[in-house]
């Protein structure tokens, strides 16, 4: 008598082979878009502190906006950035304006989905890559006050929600907050 499986036994058999494959397959198709969201999420990330860490360097070395400039040739004059004429920052809601390191009026601005600078009103570059969509921008300063009873250091606290296009899964919200460093009294 020969031995040999039966036609049940080679069933159940490939069955849980079948079944055990399957499972596999899920578990390592799952793991490949977790992956996915990982990477997208640590790109949207990346960008986000690009972002601001350039601003937060800006606004650090921002000066007040009532100093006098040396113009070549035309002597000594005021330049205001601001059109209150006086403090350190002009925010209002998505933007933030003020004079930087190197006397130019600059501004840091949420275009669409799209944060941008600007130096002078005159030149603009993008601050954020094409992929990245900013939902919300805010800029909220304190301590910006000119009287003379204020002695608090202006700080600028900078709100960003941003994701990947079209990928609401890779939303991120960051926040920080900026002192600056010239003394303000």
């Amino acid at each position: 008598m020969k031995k040999a499986f039966t036609l049940v036994e080679l069933l159940v058999g490939v069955s849980i082979i079948v079944v055990a494959f399957t499972l596999a397959t899920n578990y390592f198709i799952r793991g490949v878009r977790v992956q996915k969201r990982v990477l997208d999420l640590r790109e949207v990330l990346d960008s986000l502190s690009y972002v601001l860490e350039y601003t937060a360097s800006q606004l650090r070395m921002a000066k007040r906006d009532d100093v006098a400039i040396e113009f070549p040739g035309l002597g000594s004059q005021t330049k205001n950035c601001l059109t209150k004429n006086e403090g350190n920052f002009e925010a209002s809601g998505n933007s933030i304006r003020f004079r930087n390191y190197k006397n130019q009026c600059q501004k840091i601005y949420l275009d669409g989905k799209r944060i941008k600078v600007s130096f002078d009103d005159d030149s603009t570059l993008d601050l954020t890559p094409s992929y990245l969509e900013v939902q919300s921008l805010q800029f909220i300063v304190s301590g910006d006050n000119v009287s003379p009873k204020d002695t608090l250091q202006p700080r600028v606290t900078i709100l960003i929600q941003a994701q990947k296009t079209n990928r609401p899964d890779t939303q991120i919200t960051v926040q920080t907050t900026i002192s600056q460093r010239d003394f303000d009294y």
